[in-house]
């Protein structure tokens, strides 16, 4: 029975371990590229650029093909000048909203055409190229086949309101319900070591027992020789 609880509470040690392991990965992830974002405008580490893309304009039957939710690396270079028709390129550029206020999205799409100093692109399941004509500083990296399916959807729920509340309040409450458990069990141990006597040692009533048996045995003992005295005497 007891080999039985230990096992158990080494596999739960185990997954507490590794949901521990894994909370902190995360957590460091989304800190650096939460860091990153606010440095650069998109998030970046040692010369790559990671994209989470939403959509699936470079979905296909290519070798290089890009789907929707992927993470992939695009790999940052000094001079953007030299590109050539094939490569994809991960890019920024302001567009109207739904409202008509510009804002600033990240694209990445294949190099069809160069024209002059700029690039015209397309995404591979779009049916027309884009209407803008890309500049070279619009460009935040080449793409070079390296991405991690579903990893950018994660990626993108987690730095939303809803990923940080079950990212960080969640475990947070679930590390302190924990360490409460691990507190009061601490504590229930040392009450039951405190209470039981170590081995070979008596408990307060068995040596209370044993005194009152000493005292009777030496006080039996004294009648015996008073008695044996008074014996002596008489003769």
């Amino acid at each position: 029975m007891n080999n039985k609880k230990s096992t158990v509470k080494i596999i739960f040690d185990i997954i507490a371990t590794v949901l521990i392991i894994a909370y902190v990965l995360v957590a460091l992830a989304i800190s650096v590229s939460v860091f990153t974002s606010m440095r650069t405008g998109h998030p970046s580490l040692f010369g790559y650029s990671f994209m989470f893309v939403k959509t699936d304009s470079m979905e296909g039957d290519a070798e290089d093909a890009i789907f929707k939710g992927d993470m992939v690396l695009c790999k940052q270079q000094d001079n953007y000048e030299s590109l050539k028709v094939g490569q994809i390129i991960a890019y920024t550029v302001t567009v109207p909203d739904d409202n008509n206020v510009p804002v600033e999205i990240v694209k990445i799409h294949r190099i069809v055409e160069v024209e002059a100093n700029n690039y015209i692109t397309k995404g591979d399941n779009t049916p027309a190229i884009d209407e803008y004509r890309v500049a070279p500083h619009w460009i935040l990296g080449v793409y070079e086949g390296t991405r991690v399916p579903v990893l950018g959807s994660i990626f993108e729920f987690l730095q939303s309101q809803n990923g940080i509340l079950f990212c960080l309040v969640v475990p947070m409450a679930a590390f302190f319900i924990y360490a409460l458990y691990k507190f009061v069990k601490a504590m229930i141990e040392y009450k039951m070591t405190k209470a039981a006597p170590a081995d070979g040692e008596l408990t307060e009533e068995q040596k209370q027992a044993a005194i009152a048996e000493y005292l009777a045995k030496q006080a039996a003992e004294a009648n015996k020789d008073e008695n044996n005295t008074d014996n002596t005497s008489e003769e």
